[in-house]
């Protein structure tokens, strides 16, 4: 099974735009893909926006994160996988842009989540 790096903007957007990565990834499953969902990654390290206040600062990062890891952990992600999928907005996110381009360095196919199902099934090369 393909995997899929889930690129686009967190911080900036309520929840760090947790919510967008999760809807891309269960389309990407329900197209036969693995995603590889930052917001999973995150939470996999015992983050949850959810549970912050609605008056937080979204355009900070988490309390205690370093930059240069999050980069290093998206990075070695994106290296793991065999196409990336971006959210709207990506191109306003410093992190984003870098997966992209890292992306398009690897030659690893690339899609957007604006595009009908058909489209993203070609781009990526099916499943």
């Amino acid at each position: 099974m393909k995997r899929i790096y889930i690129a686009g903007p967190m911080r900036g957007y309520k929840y760090y735009n947790f919510p967008a990565f999760d809807a891309a990834a269960e389309r990407l499953r329900r197209l036969g893909f693995e995603p590889v969902n930052p917001a999973d990654m995150d939470r996999a390290l015992g983050f949850d926006p959810m549970t912050l206040p609605d008056d937080y600062d979204w355009n900070q990062l988490p309390q205690g994160w370093d930059i240069r890891e999050v980069a290093k952990r998206c990075c070695d992600a994106v290296i793991g996988c065999d196409g990336i999928y971006v959210l709207d907005g990506w191109k306003d996110s410093a992190g984003a842009v870098s997966e992209f381009f890292l992306a398009d360095w690897l030659k690893l196919p690339r899609t957007g989540n604006w595009y009908a199902d058909e489209y993203v099934l070609r781009d990526l090369g099916g499943v």
